[in-house]
């Protein structure tokens, strides 16, 4: 009587992981997409392994030019947050910022989370030792938790001299994030100047 008990749960659980693969495949297959301008990198710190660093412009929004919820002033470190882009080219544009998942719309709402938020009235920087300059417009920093990208190892230094061009402005390098259901997002492909990146 065990044994069959048992056989049904391993073949439960495969069949879970199978699923969860299937859906995978298909987000990244079908899924709406949307593509993030990546923000220049010090080329020297731009692998982790095999992996390419990937910093987002759209992490750092200014909420003064976005629609956005004001409870999204009061989340701390840690918590999830939705930004809404609508799709344009050459990349797209961040429109709204929120705490809880947008309900469907032409616009894809990709979930991150949040760095740090800074009020109106944060300290910007320092003039001086003891003349700070305060914030006057709010200001939040995310993370979507797409900043890695696999790269081949014969192909990182190919990477490595594109990316000292694109710190001198030459090229322009997105990503194609693939994004499900509830906002989650995967990367698809690496593009330069448009084009994707083979490998």
């Amino acid at each position: 009587m065990r044994r069959p008990l048992f056989i049904l749960i391993v073949s439960l659980q495969l069949l879970f992981l199978v699923a969860e693969a299937g859906s995978f495949e298909l987000t990244i297959r079908r899924g709406p997409t949307v593509i993030l301008k990546v923000a220049p990198v010090d080329p020297r710190s731009l692998f982790m392994g095999n992996y390419m660093w990937l910093d987002y412009v759209a992490s750092e929004l200014e909420l003064s030019t976005l629609l956005y919820d004001p409870a999204v002033l009061d989340l701390q470190w840690g918590d999830p947050v939705y930004v809404s882009f609508t799709p344009e080219k050459p990349w797209a544009r961040p429109r709204a910022v929120s705490g809880t998942l947008p309900p469907p719309s032409a616009d894809v709402h990709l979930r991150a989370r949040v760095i740090r938020v800074d009020p109106v009235g944060s300290i910007l920087s320092y003039e001086a030792p003891e003349k700070p300059i305060y914030r006057t417009t709010p200001f939040i920093r995310v993370d979507y938790g797409l900043d890695r990208y696999f790269i081949p190892e014969t192909k990182q230094q190919e990477i490595m001299r594109m990316q000292r061009r694109h710190g001198e402005g030459k090229i322009e390098i997105a990503a194609e994030i693939a994004v499900d259901k509830k906002g989650k997002g995967f990367p698809r492909r690496i593009l330069v100047n448009g084009k994707p990146l083979d490998f």
